[in-house]
């Protein structure tokens, strides 16, 4: 079973769980029309022992997606280990992450995974490279290959592609320790290593729960010894989904980051102005206070109806969280 104590950190974060910490120091940027806000957007998802979702919000046209792109190839410069999961809810906005990123990437380190059922018609030309095809399909490359890439982009639905092929972190770590423990005999367990130590999601917004779970999935460790870094992008009132007010099987219908991204929720956040306020990028990490004992989210591994998986992913009137004084910028 994976550890839930990161499930139910990254999606009902606490007070105690954000754990403030220093930026890391970016010396230069791929993108070299980055502002300065968006720099430090980008050093603070570099910054490693990230406990919380980081949410880069949003309208359209305030540069989210290249903060998105500057900040994979940071992680990458800085850290030789890291393996990102570069997800999106569509193909479209999937095929524009490979577009920006392959003018710095090679076909060996960026990979495009893509579903057997789409045509070789909806695929743009410059990116056939960075795909893998087999039988005239699109499809998984060979293992050995496919642990070979830096990052790997794909929606968010077809993430379970990687999950059926059982190269997900929990699958590795799990195989590791079987290894560890009946070939070379080690009495105790060794600590746990992150394969994919980072999941990246654009357009966060217009992915339902189930789609963006499909690729957290791929990302959630066994072990809880090391974390990776997941990051959210969107803008909530993009939404692609109705909002309810009833705990009911339709609420799974809910996107994510909404929900993360309430004023009333607080956690590690940079927020996008243009649209919806003074044009600016305010980043902001808003430490969460809490006025009403929180209700203790349910152990992960005993949620097995929709409907109660649901209820935990979003909880009514359970805990009253505010953020510490901002700007409005919903009205």
């Amino acid at each position: 079973m994976v550890d839930d104590d990161i499930l139910t950190r990254w999606i009902w974060p606490q007070k105690e769980d954000h754990i403030p910490s220093d930026s890391a120091y970016l010396d230069s940027f791929y993108d070299q029309d980055l502002n300065q806000v968006q720099k430090q957007a980008v050093s603070d998802i570099v910054t490693p022992g990230h406990t919380i979702p980081y949410l880069i919000s949003g309208p359209p046209g305030t540069g989210k997606t290249k903060t998105m792109v500057e900040s994979a190839l940071q992680i990458l410069r800085t850290d030789p280990k890291a393996k990102i999961l570069l997800s999106a809810p569509s193909n479209a906005a999937a095929d524009t992450l490979v577009r920006r990123l392959k003018a710095h990437l090679p076909p060996q380190q960026l990979f495009r995974l893509n579903s057997d059922k789409r045509t070789f018609a909806e695929v743009p030309q410059t990116i056939l490279p960075y795909c893998f095809v087999e039988n005239d399909k699109f499809g998984l490359p060979p293992i050995k290959e496919l642990m070979k890439f830096r990052i790997v982009v794909t929606t968010c639905s077809d993430s379970a592609i990687i999950t059926k092929a059982k190269v997900t972190n929990f699958h590795i770590q799990v195989a590791k320790e079987h290894v560890e423990k009946h070939l070379y005999f080690y009495p105790e367990r060794l600590p746990a290593t992150l394969f994919w130590t980072h999941l990246l999601i654009d357009e966060a917004a217009q992915a339902s729960e189930p789609e963006t779970l499909a690729a957290i999935e791929v990302v959630l460790p066994a072990f809880s010894d090391v974390r990776p870094t997941l990051v959210l992008c969107g803008d909530r009132h993009q939404c692609k989904f109705p909002y309810h007010c009833f705990l009911i099987c339709a609420d799974l219908q809910w996107d994510l980051l909404s929900p993360l991204d309430w004023p009333e929720r607080a956690v590690s956040t940079s927020r996008f102005l243009n649209d919806y306020s003074p044009p600016a990028l305010i980043p902001t990490s808003r430490l969460l206070e809490t006025t009403t004992e929180p209700v203790p989210a349910p152990t992960w591994s005993k949620i097995t109806d929709p409907c109660l998986l649901s209820s935990w992913l979003h909880p009514v009137s359970s805990t009253t969280i505010h953020s510490s004084p901002l700007p409005r910028m919903y009205d």
